[in-house]
């Protein structure tokens, strides 16, 4: 028998004695009450009714015990074994609820508890895919344009060009490592420091401009409706925001398509709405996006490592923030962010 399997069996035999001694305690109660109810009416009550009566009571009790702790016995052995195999790393454990009766909860609980598990696995095998794929990309693509200017003789039309891509994986690179440091630092704040008021709507016209060179690659259709605001934050982090939405919405547009942007000042709350017709979310991937590395195109023809939603969301959460995500498949995707007014 292992450690946990003793532990097991003592808190069940516990469980067993205490039930057994309050069996007891009620049988003996009730011949009390029984005696004094005698006396009371003149009954004759002798020792050898009582002795005839104490045995019925505690068999009666006793088969009470069998049938309830029959049941106890049962599911305390298949939660032991679930768990088991649990602990060996098979999240696909399942607990039937079927005649469960006052376990039925219960079960429910441990089935969604395995459920989660077993989708944080395939989230970190994703991850682990995700980000091998991302970061050896660019280094193989940097290794190999250097290995020909090295070893080829080239033109300089052919130099140019392979330059060019080493600079672009560079620069990816270094764009996934600042993410990467980013999201490390914000994890560990529980406030945003360095507060100033600024323009919240010249920010975005900003990061707009910024994203200018892909907009006009792909010849999409920017429409701006945005209020003059002032915002008191970090515009630093808040920046951030605004670049991860729009990048992602310019990545994943089809060609001559449009983007929406609408920053609006509703009472105390400011509300920022960014639409786009692209490729848009099944809905069955729309609850992981948020997750740290998760990417929802995992043919990986979008360069990308999937840090940036969820720095959106952990800023969010300092602000006191909230983000909505709507999105159908191929139609497109509508993000809605709500700031509080300081």
């Amino acid at each position: 028998m292992t450690k946990n399997n003793k532990k097991t069996s003592a808190s069940i035999s516990k469980l067993f004695f205490r039930y057994l001694f309050l069996s007891v305690t009620i049988t003996m109660i009730i011949v009390g009450i029984g005696t004094s109810m005698s006396i009371e009416t003149n009954q004759n009550f002798t020792y050898n009714q009582i002795f005839i009566f104490l045995p019925i009571l505690f068999v009666a009790n006793g088969v009470i015990v069998y049938i309830v702790f029959q049941k106890f016995f049962l599911y305390f052995g298949i939660f032991e074994r679930s768990l088991e195999k649990i602990s060996e790393g098979n999240y696909k454990t399942k607990i039937s609820i079927e005649n469960a009766g006052i376990f039925t909860t219960m079960i429910e609980n441990f089935n969604k508890m395995t459920l989660e598990l077993e989708n944080r696995k395939a989230l970190n095998e994703d991850f682990v895919n995700n980000f091998s794929h991302e970061f050896k990309t660019p280094i193989s693509s940097i290794k190999g344009f250097a290995d020909l200017l090295l070893e080829e003789e080239l033109n300089d039309k052919e130099k140019c060009k392979y330059l060019k891509i080493i600079s672009e994986e560079s620069q990816r690179l270094t764009s996934l490592s600042e993410k990467a440091l980013f999201l490390a630092k914000i994890n560990i704040q529980n406030t945003i420091a360095d507060k100033q008021k600024y323009s919240l709507n010249e920010q975005i016209e900003k990061v707009v401009l910024l994203m200018e060179k892909f907009i006009l690659e792909k010849k999409l259709t920017i429409s701006m409706d945005l209020d003059k605001i002032i915002y008191n934050s970090n515009p630093d982090i808040i920046n951030e925001i605004w670049i991860n939405l729009l990048s992602n919405a310019v990545k994943y547009s089809k060609p001559n398509g449009y983007i929406r942007l609408k920053l609006k000042q509703i009472g105390n709350n400011i509300i920022f709405t960014i639409q786009d017709n692209g490729i848009g979310i099944s809905q069955e991937k729309l609850k992981y996006i948020f997750n740290e590395y998760y990417q929802a195109d995992e043919s990986h023809t979008t360069k990308g490592v999937g840090l940036g939603l969820s720095i959106v969301k952990k800023i969010l959460k300092l602000t006191d923030g909230s983000i909505e995500v709507f999105s159908e498949f191929d139609k497109g995707t509508t993000f809605i962010i709500k700031l509080k007014k300081s």
